[in-house]
């Protein structure tokens, strides 16, 4: 490898170490407004060519899979090479108007240790926070750990599939206010952090655009794709969780605008709300609380729920509540009082009088009859 290398860079014959940094570059707002500007990586890439030609020290590509990510290496003699990296890096950045997040790898053997180097780079950036409002550059450390992703978007997933049933705008923006508040309680969020949720968000996308039949399901997919991969940023270049939380925003209500309104949303919601009655059966439901919880009025909760089902809704909480209340009666072991209060009665008289009325028979009676 390194007899090839050197056919193209003389310099790497003396050469006994290499390093590698990996960029993520934004541009300032003012840099972004020019009207013959390239794009940022080229622009880097372009002038850290210039440079690196003429010492023949080094090389920048655009990544080969990403073009979001600029790769630099750099060799050298000398095993301080990563801090020259890092200095190099830096300028020719802000000589451009970019605000850079760079991952340097140590300095490492050449080149037998050329892989390892990228490698390296790549996780001393996903581990940068991307809060700290400076140019971000680390070098690998490799007794640093990863840090534990403790907030994930699935965690979210039902309040974000109940908002967007609903086809309400300020629903899914208080939705995501919500994910956003969590948000901001972490001491800091990375670029890998920022890979786990977008692919968790990637994935709600795709179950939302096959479940609810959403027209040109492929074409919003890939409209979609592109506004999750792009990292928001603010006017100086630096990450915005406000630009983000707009970001996410309207993303949520470009799905609504292409659901199958009348006829998807109705079954769909009928489905979340028997869905979520048969899962909190122990708490005390009341036909009010459960249109609040899916963003309704109470009176467009019943009226949807009956045209869907034929079943008043008020009854299908009253069903299951009794249902439950069978099976635990069946078991033998509980109290009539216990039992009641695991279905949401606090009343065992009440309990009681309503189970008579569903089956015609008391709950203690019920207990006495044989099994069928």
């Amino acid at each position: 490898m390194k007899e090839r290398l050197c056919s193209v860079f003389g310099t790497l014959r003396q050469a006994q170490y290499c390093a590698a940094a990996y960029i993520r570059l934004e541009q300032t707002s003012e840099a972004r407004r020019q009207p013959s500007r390239t794009s940022a990586n080229a622009a880097f890439i372009s002038a850290c060519n210039r440079t690196l030609s003429a010492s023949g020290q080094g090389i920048a590509l655009r990544h080969w899979n990403d073009a979001s990510f600029v790769l630099l290496y750099m060799w050298s003699e000398s095993a301080n090479l990563h801090s020259h990296l890092k200095q190099f890096a830096l300028e020719t950045a802000h000589s451009l108007q970019a605000t850079p997040s760079i991952g340097i790898s140590s300095a490492c053997s050449f080149p037998k240790h050329l892989r390892k180097c990228g490698v390296e780079a790549h996780q001393a950036l996903n581990g940068i926070n991307l809060l700290h409002r400076t140019a971000n550059a680390a070098v690998y450390d490799e007794d640093a750990l990863p840090a534990a992703v403790r907030l994930h978007f699935y965690d979210f997933e039902d309040d974000f599939r109940i908002a967007l049933l609903s086809g309400s705008e300020l629903s899914v923006r208080e939705t995501v206010g919500r994910w956003f508040d969590e948000m901001r309680k972490l001491p800091g969020i990375s670029l890998g952090q920022l890979e786990i949720w977008n692919s968790e968000i990637r994935l709600m996308l795709l179950r939302w655009t096959e479940k609810y039949g959403i027209k040109d399901g492929a074409d919003i997919r890939y409209e979609l794709e592109e506004a999750i991969a792009a990292v928001p940023f603010d006017e100086q270049g630096f990450f915005s969780i406000e630009a983000w939380q707009r970001n996410l925003g309207e993303i949520v209500l470009s799905i609504i605008k292409q659901l199958n309104v009348n006829e998807v949303r109705s079954k769909s919601i009928v489905y979340e709300m028997a869905r979520y009655i048969d899962h909190n059966y122990n708490d005390d439901l009341s036909v009010q609380e459960i249109a609040k919880h899916f963003h309704l009025s109470r009176e467009y909760a019943s009226r949807l729920f009956k045209k869907e089902t034929g079943e008043n809704l008020n009854d299908y909480i009253q069903k299951i509540h009794m249902t439950k209340a069978q099976q635990l009666l069946a078991g033998g072991t509980l109290k009539i009082n216990e039992i009641a209060q695991m279905i949401g009665y606090n009343d065992e008289k009440y309990f009681s009088k309503v189970f008579k009325k569903q089956f015609g028979v008391s709950p203690n009676r019920f207990r006495k009859l044989p099994p069928t």
